[in-house]
């Protein structure tokens, strides 16, 4: 994602995407690892603009690198507000920019309030949706962890209990399990033995 001042002027008309890019003509241009996507909605601007210099490479990194202004296009911003007021006049020159594949994370773009006192250009925010996975966190303080004492006896047992397990067969399965995941990645669960006291 790119965000800020990119001193781009850019005419609403002007394609930031390729235009019937699933058409077999174009594949002899695109190349074999380009995946055409679906995104073809025009922008906005609330003033008519020009396309400098700066505009046009800015084009030519979207169309390339399959990126979308967010500016005019998106909830929050549909308009194509004016982010930038001077002496000479006012234009649209911050903007956000995002990859195709990234837009459904885009919950809203939007251009804040003009402020002269602060800056001569408006605030930019963009609000992302995302997941959080929460992992549990074991607390493992000394009160909480049930000491064993061993002596004589249970030792014993111990003994007798390791004793009875054939561990080479479990080996030779978790190897087993090893190698076909490693095949399949899947996921498997095998069988370990608890030893009692």
């Amino acid at each position: 994602m790119l965000l800020g001042d990119l001193n781009a002027h850019v005419k609403c008309d002007e394609l930031d995407f390729i235009t019937n890019e699933v058409d077999d003509t174009l594949d002899d241009f695109l190349p074999v690892n380009y995946e055409a996507d679906c995104i073809h909605k025009l922008r906005n601007t609330e003033i008519p603009q020009s396309t400098n210099n700066y505009g046009k490479s800015v084009i030519e990194i979207c169309t390339e690198s399959q990126l979308r202004i967010l500016n005019g296009r998106t909830l929050g911003d549909s308009k194509g507000k004016i982010t930038f007021y001077n002496h000479m006049g006012v234009s649209i020159v911050d903007y956000c920019i995002c990859s195709a594949s990234f837009l459904s994370n885009i919950n809203n773009f939007t251009v804040g309030q003009y402020c002269p006192t602060l800056s001569d250009h408006c605030p930019i925010s963009v609000q992302i949706l995302s997941q959080s996975v929460q992992e549990t966190v074991f607390n493992l303080q000394k009160n909480n962890l049930k000491r064993i004492n061993i002596n004589g006896a249970r030792e014993e047992v111990f003994k007798a209990n390791i004793l009875c397990y054939d561990f080479s067969l479990i080996i030779k399965e978790i190897d087993t399990l090893v190698l076909d995941n490693d095949n399949n990645n899947n996921d498997h669960n095998f069988w370990i033995p608890t030893v009692h006291f």
